[in-house]
């Protein structure tokens, strides 16, 4: 989970069965990855997520930035966001991954 604060407030959520991450970490770094490596490559891989849609954003006129990664594992239920958005990621070979963005607020909105 990666904050977004700024004029987009809000949460991205990476959701997926480690095997997933483990495997995206292992075909971009060509190594194994496991316990606090794939929990660390879990969280950096949402920040690049995250950056990437926060850079998208800034070009659209709005301000904002992303807090640190926080690794969420087991049954987690999120509330208090306003909107929400599911994008399905599928890997082939790999698995699938759901990605949220949750906002609580948009500027102008």
């Amino acid at each position: 989970m990666i904050g977004m604060t700024g004029d987009v407030k809000g949460k991205l959520i990476l959701s997926g069965d480690s095997k997933v991450f483990g495997s995206i970490g292992e075909m971009m770094f060509g190594m194994k990855l496991e316990k606090d490596m794939l929990s660390s490559f879990s969280g950096e891989l949402g920040n690049m997520i995250a950056g990437g849609i926060s850079s998208r954003i800034f070009e659209e006129g709005l301000q904002t930035d992303i807090t640190s990664p926080t690794v969420l594992s087991g049954n987690t239920t999120i509330s208090g966001y306003g909107r929400a958005l599911h994008i399905p990621a599928s890997f082939e070979k790999m698995g699938e991954m759901g990605i949220f963005l949750l906002l609580d607020s948009l500027k102008g909105a």
